[in-house]
Protein backbone atom coordinates (compact mmCIF):
# COMPACT_ATOMS: atom_id res chain seq x y z
CA UNK A 1 0.00 0.00 0.00
CA UNK A 2 1.19 3.60 -0.53
CA UNK A 3 2.06 5.33 2.58
CA UNK A 4 0.40 8.81 3.25
CA UNK A 5 3.88 10.72 4.99
CA UNK A 6 2.12 13.50 5.47
CA UNK A 7 -0.92 12.56 7.57
CA UNK A 8 1.80 10.01 9.30
CA UNK A 9 4.66 12.48 10.26
CA UNK A 10 3.74 16.27 8.55
CA UNK A 11 0.28 16.89 10.57
CA UNK A 12 0.98 15.51 13.78
CA UNK A 13 4.20 17.84 14.04
CA UNK A 14 2.10 20.92 12.64
CA UNK A 15 -0.26 20.24 15.44
CA UNK A 16 2.01 19.82 18.04
CA UNK A 17 4.24 22.72 17.07
CA UNK A 18 0.76 24.87 17.05
CA UNK A 19 -0.42 23.52 20.68
CA UNK A 20 2.91 24.46 22.06
CA UNK A 21 3.39 28.08 20.36
CA UNK A 22 -0.31 28.57 21.77
CA UNK A 23 0.30 27.32 25.28
CA UNK A 24 3.75 28.34 26.01
CA UNK A 25 4.15 31.11 23.97
CA UNK A 26 0.84 33.11 24.75
CA UNK A 27 1.78 33.60 28.59
CA UNK A 28 5.10 34.94 27.59
CA UNK A 29 3.39 37.86 25.02
CA UNK A 30 0.75 38.63 27.71
CA UNK A 31 3.56 38.99 30.14
CA UNK A 32 5.17 41.66 28.08
CA UNK A 33 2.72 43.27 26.77
CA UNK A 34 -0.35 42.85 29.10
CA UNK A 35 -3.58 44.02 27.30
CA UNK A 36 -1.88 47.30 25.96
CA UNK A 37 -1.30 45.02 22.88
CA UNK A 38 -2.67 47.00 19.78
CA UNK A 39 -3.64 45.64 16.46
CA UNK A 40 -1.25 46.70 13.62
CA UNK A 41 -1.34 46.00 10.14
CA UNK A 42 0.30 42.34 9.20
CA UNK A 43 -1.93 40.72 12.21
CA UNK A 44 -3.55 37.54 11.41
CA UNK A 45 -6.32 35.75 13.80
CA UNK A 46 -6.14 31.63 13.59
CA UNK A 47 -8.73 29.00 14.72
CA UNK A 48 -7.18 25.59 15.34
CA UNK A 49 -8.98 22.43 16.42
CA UNK A 50 -7.44 19.40 16.69
CA UNK A 51 -9.77 16.11 17.40
CA UNK A 52 -9.38 12.57 17.76
CA UNK A 53 -12.39 10.42 16.73
CA UNK A 54 -13.38 6.45 17.01
CA UNK A 55 -15.18 5.86 13.73
CA UNK A 56 -16.76 2.49 12.68
CA UNK A 57 -17.23 1.38 9.08
CA UNK A 58 -20.54 -0.02 7.26
CA UNK A 59 -20.95 -0.85 3.51
CA UNK A 60 -18.45 -3.69 3.26
CA UNK A 61 -19.20 -6.67 1.80
CA UNK A 62 -18.43 -10.22 3.56
CA UNK A 63 -16.28 -12.52 0.69
CA UNK A 64 -14.54 -16.04 1.35
CA UNK A 65 -11.24 -16.13 1.25
CA UNK A 66 -9.62 -18.73 2.57
CA UNK A 67 -10.40 -22.61 1.47
CA UNK A 68 -9.56 -25.72 2.36
CA UNK A 69 -9.84 -27.92 -1.58
CA UNK A 70 -9.43 -31.55 -1.08
CA UNK A 71 -8.83 -33.59 -3.75
CA UNK A 72 -12.16 -34.77 -4.85
CA UNK A 73 -14.43 -33.36 -2.01
CA UNK A 74 -15.88 -29.86 -2.05
CA UNK A 75 -14.37 -26.81 -1.25
CA UNK A 76 -14.99 -25.88 2.31
CA UNK A 77 -14.63 -21.98 3.52
CA UNK A 78 -12.34 -21.51 6.29
CA UNK A 79 -11.90 -17.64 6.82
CA UNK A 80 -14.62 -15.01 5.36
CA UNK A 81 -13.31 -11.09 5.05
CA UNK A 82 -15.56 -10.53 8.36
CA UNK A 83 -13.53 -12.21 10.20
CA UNK A 84 -11.11 -9.91 9.71
CA UNK A 85 -13.55 -6.87 11.61
CA UNK A 86 -12.95 -4.99 8.79
CA UNK A 87 -15.72 -2.80 9.74
CA UNK A 88 -14.32 -2.38 13.42
CA UNK A 89 -13.84 1.06 14.86
CA UNK A 90 -10.86 2.57 14.75
CA UNK A 91 -8.82 6.17 15.53
CA UNK A 92 -8.38 8.52 13.45
CA UNK A 93 -7.01 12.34 13.62
CA UNK A 94 -7.93 15.50 12.46
CA UNK A 95 -6.40 18.99 12.18
CA UNK A 96 -8.10 22.12 10.94
CA UNK A 97 -6.85 25.39 10.57
CA UNK A 98 -8.83 28.89 9.87
CA UNK A 99 -7.14 32.20 8.94
CA UNK A 100 -8.49 35.49 9.30
CA UNK A 101 -7.80 39.07 8.81
CA UNK A 102 -10.12 42.26 8.53
CA UNK A 103 -11.61 41.20 5.42
CA UNK A 104 -14.48 39.25 5.05
CA UNK A 105 -13.04 36.14 4.19
CA UNK A 106 -11.72 33.16 5.87
CA UNK A 107 -8.97 30.79 4.35
CA UNK A 108 -9.13 26.70 6.04
CA UNK A 109 -7.17 23.92 5.93
CA UNK A 110 -8.21 20.76 7.12
CA UNK A 111 -6.62 17.27 7.31
CA UNK A 112 -7.71 13.87 8.84
CA UNK A 113 -6.92 10.30 8.42
CA UNK A 114 -6.07 7.10 10.16
CA UNK A 115 -1.91 7.55 10.56
CA UNK A 116 -1.37 3.87 11.00
CA UNK A 117 -4.69 2.54 9.42
CA UNK A 118 -7.61 -0.09 10.15
CA UNK A 119 -5.33 -3.25 10.64
CA UNK A 120 -6.17 -6.56 11.14
CA UNK A 121 -4.99 -10.48 10.77
CA UNK A 122 -6.20 -13.66 11.56
CA UNK A 123 -4.39 -17.70 10.72
CA UNK A 124 -5.81 -20.64 9.63
CA UNK A 125 -4.39 -23.97 9.08
CA UNK A 126 -5.39 -26.78 6.83
CA UNK A 127 -3.51 -29.26 4.76
CA UNK A 128 -5.58 -28.12 1.86
CA UNK A 129 -5.49 -24.70 2.10
CA UNK A 130 -5.99 -22.55 -1.25
CA UNK A 131 -6.28 -18.73 -1.12
CA UNK A 132 -8.64 -17.20 -3.91
CA UNK A 133 -8.46 -13.60 -4.80
CA UNK A 134 -9.40 -11.66 -8.11
CA UNK A 135 -10.76 -15.40 -9.10
CA UNK A 136 -7.10 -16.67 -9.02
CA UNK A 137 -6.07 -19.13 -6.64
CA UNK A 138 -3.11 -20.12 -4.86
CA UNK A 139 -1.92 -23.12 -2.86
CA UNK A 140 0.38 -23.02 0.02
CA UNK A 141 2.87 -25.30 -1.04
CA UNK A 142 4.94 -23.62 -3.71
CA UNK A 143 3.44 -25.37 -7.29
CA UNK A 144 2.55 -28.31 -4.63
CA UNK A 145 6.71 -29.44 -4.53
CA UNK A 146 6.40 -32.41 -2.61
CA UNK A 147 9.18 -31.38 -0.40
CA UNK A 148 7.15 -28.12 0.98
CA UNK A 149 5.81 -28.68 4.52
CA UNK A 150 3.14 -26.09 4.19
CA UNK A 151 -0.55 -25.64 5.09
CA UNK A 152 -0.36 -22.18 7.38
CA UNK A 153 -1.89 -19.63 5.62
CA UNK A 154 -1.47 -15.87 7.80
CA UNK A 155 -3.26 -13.27 6.47
CA UNK A 156 -3.09 -9.77 7.01
CA UNK A 157 -5.46 -6.73 5.89
CA UNK A 158 -4.72 -2.92 6.18
CA UNK A 159 -7.69 -0.30 5.51
CA UNK A 160 -6.30 3.87 4.94
CA UNK A 161 -8.31 6.85 5.15
CA UNK A 162 -7.05 9.56 4.20
CA UNK A 163 -8.60 13.63 3.27
CA UNK A 164 -7.27 17.30 2.81
CA UNK A 165 -9.29 19.78 2.11
CA UNK A 166 -8.90 23.96 1.22
CA UNK A 167 -11.65 26.11 1.78
CA UNK A 168 -12.93 29.61 1.68
CA UNK A 169 -14.98 30.91 3.79
CA UNK A 170 -17.64 33.75 4.04
CA UNK A 171 -19.76 34.78 7.10
CA UNK A 172 -23.51 34.99 6.75
CA UNK A 173 -24.49 36.61 9.81
CA UNK A 174 -23.29 36.37 13.42
CA UNK A 175 -24.37 32.56 13.62
CA UNK A 176 -23.38 31.07 10.75
CA UNK A 177 -20.42 30.97 7.21
CA UNK A 178 -21.10 29.00 3.98
CA UNK A 179 -17.75 27.76 2.33
CA UNK A 180 -16.53 26.31 -0.80
CA UNK A 181 -13.44 24.69 -1.73
CA UNK A 182 -10.86 21.89 -3.08
CA UNK A 183 -11.01 18.29 -1.59
CA UNK A 184 -9.01 15.21 -1.59
CA UNK A 185 -10.10 11.69 -0.63
CA UNK A 186 -7.99 9.04 -0.35
CA UNK A 187 -8.99 5.29 0.35
CA UNK A 188 -6.45 2.41 0.31
CA UNK A 189 -6.64 -1.03 0.80
CA UNK A 190 -4.81 -3.98 0.78
CA UNK A 191 -4.98 -7.70 1.78
CA UNK A 192 -1.81 -10.04 2.34
CA UNK A 193 -2.10 -13.66 2.53
CA UNK A 194 1.31 -15.45 3.61
CA UNK A 195 2.00 -19.08 3.09
CA UNK A 196 4.02 -19.84 5.85
CA UNK A 197 6.13 -23.30 6.17
CA UNK A 198 4.47 -25.24 9.34
CA UNK A 199 7.70 -26.57 10.95
CA UNK A 200 10.19 -23.48 10.24
CA UNK A 201 7.49 -20.24 10.27
CA UNK A 202 9.32 -18.65 7.03
CA UNK A 203 7.24 -17.49 4.79
CA UNK A 204 7.05 -19.35 1.01
CA UNK A 205 5.02 -17.22 -1.05
CA UNK A 206 3.28 -13.87 -0.60
CA UNK A 207 0.10 -12.85 -2.57
CA UNK A 208 -0.75 -9.58 -2.22
CA UNK A 209 -4.41 -7.47 -2.98
CA UNK A 210 -4.70 -4.02 -3.53
CA UNK A 211 -7.57 -1.87 -3.99
CA UNK A 212 -6.87 2.10 -4.25
CA UNK A 213 -9.50 4.90 -4.27
CA UNK A 214 -8.14 8.38 -5.30
CA UNK A 215 -10.96 11.19 -5.07
CA UNK A 216 -10.62 14.74 -6.34
CA UNK A 217 -13.10 17.55 -6.44
CA UNK A 218 -15.08 20.58 -5.29
CA UNK A 219 -17.38 20.74 -2.34
CA UNK A 220 -19.78 23.23 -0.64
CA UNK A 221 -20.85 23.46 2.92
CA UNK A 222 -21.91 25.47 5.88
CA UNK A 223 -20.91 25.69 9.71
CA UNK A 224 -23.63 27.65 12.02
CA UNK A 225 -24.30 27.57 15.87
CA UNK A 226 -27.40 26.53 16.48
CA UNK A 227 -27.80 26.51 20.43
CA UNK A 228 -26.13 28.89 23.20
CA UNK A 229 -25.70 27.63 27.16
CA UNK A 230 -24.20 30.33 28.63
CA UNK A 231 -20.14 30.73 27.11
CA UNK A 232 -21.04 26.97 25.77
CA UNK A 233 -22.49 26.51 22.30
CA UNK A 234 -22.99 23.45 19.69
CA UNK A 235 -21.96 23.90 16.02
CA UNK A 236 -23.12 22.21 13.16
CA UNK A 237 -21.36 21.55 10.20
CA UNK A 238 -22.26 19.90 6.54
CA UNK A 239 -20.74 19.46 3.50
CA UNK A 240 -21.31 17.81 0.42
CA UNK A 241 -19.65 17.83 -3.03
CA UNK A 242 -18.86 15.51 -6.65
CA UNK A 243 -15.50 13.91 -7.19
CA UNK A 244 -13.79 12.40 -10.40
CA UNK A 245 -12.38 8.44 -8.37
CA UNK A 246 -9.66 7.19 -9.98
CA UNK A 247 -9.66 3.17 -9.19
CA UNK A 248 -6.81 1.06 -9.54
CA UNK A 249 -7.01 -2.82 -7.87
CA UNK A 250 -3.75 -4.86 -8.27
CA UNK A 251 -3.04 -8.73 -7.84
CA UNK A 252 0.63 -8.99 -6.99
CA UNK A 253 1.89 -13.08 -6.00
CA UNK A 254 5.21 -13.84 -5.28
CA UNK A 255 5.17 -17.41 -5.56
CA UNK A 256 8.49 -19.85 -4.82
CA UNK A 257 10.05 -21.58 -7.70
CA UNK A 258 10.02 -25.70 -7.70
CA UNK A 259 13.99 -25.43 -7.72
CA UNK A 260 14.96 -23.54 -3.91
CA UNK A 261 18.24 -22.51 -5.81
CA UNK A 262 15.82 -20.66 -9.10
CA UNK A 263 14.24 -17.04 -8.20
CA UNK A 264 11.10 -16.47 -7.08
CA UNK A 265 8.27 -16.16 -9.82
CA UNK A 266 6.43 -13.00 -9.81
CA UNK A 267 2.81 -12.99 -10.70
CA UNK A 268 0.97 -9.20 -11.06
CA UNK A 269 -2.04 -8.45 -12.81
CA UNK A 270 -3.87 -4.94 -12.69
CA UNK A 271 -7.49 -2.79 -13.38
CA UNK A 272 -7.61 0.87 -13.78
CA UNK A 273 -10.92 2.53 -13.66
CA UNK A 274 -12.68 6.18 -13.16
CA UNK A 275 -15.81 8.11 -12.64
CA UNK A 276 -17.89 10.52 -10.66
CA UNK A 277 -18.29 9.79 -7.16
CA UNK A 278 -19.64 11.80 -4.47
CA UNK A 279 -18.81 12.52 -0.44
CA UNK A 280 -19.78 14.57 2.29
CA UNK A 281 -20.16 14.90 6.07
CA UNK A 282 -22.05 16.17 9.08
CA UNK A 283 -20.64 16.58 12.23
CA UNK A 284 -22.43 18.22 15.57
CA UNK A 285 -19.97 19.29 18.33
CA UNK A 286 -20.54 20.94 21.74
CA UNK A 287 -17.98 23.57 22.45
CA UNK A 288 -17.24 24.41 25.83
CA UNK A 289 -14.81 27.03 27.25
CA UNK A 290 -11.77 25.74 29.01
CA UNK A 291 -8.90 27.72 30.04
CA UNK A 292 -7.44 29.47 26.98
CA UNK A 293 -9.11 27.44 24.50
CA UNK A 294 -12.08 25.23 24.31
CA UNK A 295 -13.02 21.25 24.64
CA UNK A 296 -14.81 19.84 21.76
CA UNK A 297 -16.85 17.00 22.26
CA UNK A 298 -19.07 15.94 19.31
CA UNK A 299 -20.41 13.05 16.77
CA UNK A 300 -19.62 12.78 12.90
CA UNK A 301 -20.85 10.97 9.83
CA UNK A 302 -18.98 10.82 6.63
CA UNK A 303 -20.25 9.13 3.54
CA UNK A 304 -18.56 8.42 0.14
CA UNK A 305 -20.41 6.95 -2.81
CA UNK A 306 -19.28 4.93 -5.94
CA UNK A 307 -16.04 3.31 -4.59
CA UNK A 308 -13.97 0.30 -4.59
CA UNK A 309 -13.67 -1.30 -1.57
CA UNK A 310 -10.99 -4.27 -1.82
CA UNK A 311 -13.21 -6.92 -0.17
CA UNK A 312 -15.88 -6.24 -2.52
CA UNK A 313 -13.99 -6.68 -5.65
CA UNK A 314 -12.53 -10.12 -4.68
CA UNK A 315 -15.42 -12.11 -6.36
CA UNK A 316 -16.28 -9.60 -9.08
CA UNK A 317 -13.30 -9.46 -11.40
CA UNK A 318 -11.40 -12.16 -12.21
CA UNK A 319 -7.81 -11.90 -13.00
CA UNK A 320 -7.72 -15.30 -14.28
CA UNK A 321 -10.33 -15.04 -17.23
CA UNK A 322 -9.77 -10.79 -17.54
CA UNK A 323 -13.30 -10.40 -17.06
CA UNK A 324 -16.00 -8.70 -14.05
CA UNK A 325 -15.74 -4.90 -13.32
CA UNK A 326 -15.68 -3.16 -10.25
CA UNK A 327 -18.16 -3.45 -7.63
CA UNK A 328 -18.52 0.15 -6.72
CA UNK A 329 -20.46 0.90 -3.22
CA UNK A 330 -21.03 3.89 -0.80
CA UNK A 331 -19.54 2.80 2.59
CA UNK A 332 -20.50 5.29 6.42
CA UNK A 333 -17.55 6.19 8.57
CA UNK A 334 -19.19 7.31 12.11
CA UNK A 335 -18.67 7.62 15.71
CA UNK A 336 -17.86 10.14 18.36
CA UNK A 337 -14.83 12.90 18.38
CA UNK A 338 -13.03 14.66 21.29
CA UNK A 339 -10.88 17.58 20.86
CA UNK A 340 -9.41 21.11 22.08
CA UNK A 341 -10.01 24.59 19.90
CA UNK A 342 -8.03 27.55 19.93
CA UNK A 343 -10.41 30.12 18.97
CA UNK A 344 -8.41 33.17 18.61
CA UNK A 345 -4.57 32.52 18.26
CA UNK A 346 -2.91 35.89 16.82
CA UNK A 347 -0.17 35.55 14.46
CA UNK A 348 1.46 38.63 14.17
CA UNK A 349 4.23 39.06 11.52
CA UNK A 350 4.37 43.35 12.32
CA UNK A 351 5.47 46.24 14.65
CA UNK A 352 3.68 46.22 17.82
CA UNK A 353 3.25 49.15 20.12
CA UNK A 354 2.26 49.64 23.57
CA UNK A 355 0.24 52.28 25.12
CA UNK A 356 3.59 53.56 26.65
CA UNK A 357 5.31 54.85 23.40
CA UNK A 358 7.98 52.07 23.26
CA UNK A 359 7.75 50.26 20.10
CA UNK A 360 8.48 46.68 19.59
CA UNK A 361 8.97 44.44 16.79
CA UNK A 362 8.11 40.78 17.13
CA UNK A 363 6.93 37.85 15.52
CA UNK A 364 4.77 34.90 17.51
CA UNK A 365 1.61 33.41 17.87
CA UNK A 366 -1.30 34.16 21.38
CA UNK A 367 -4.46 33.70 22.55
CA UNK A 368 -6.27 37.05 21.68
Amino acid sequence: MKQQPVFRYVVPALAWWLLAASLLGAGEYEELFGRHLTRKRGETHARFTADLLILGRTGVQSVDILFSDPTGGPRIPLLNTADLDIGAASLSGRYDLIFSDNSPYELQFTLSGFPDGRKSKATRMDPDIVTTFFGRSYTSAPFDAPTATTGLKDMRYDSQFGSGEVNLRQQLGPRATWFSGFRYVALQEDLDSFSVDSVTGVPTSVTRADADNSLYGYQIGVESTIWTIGKARIDVIGRGGVFLNKIEARLKATIGAPNPSDPDIPHVFKRQDDGAAFAGDLQATLIVPLGRGALRLGYQVFWVNRVALLPNQLDDIDFSTDTGSFDLTSPVYQGGFVGLEFPRLTLTLGRLDNLNGATFVQTGMMPW
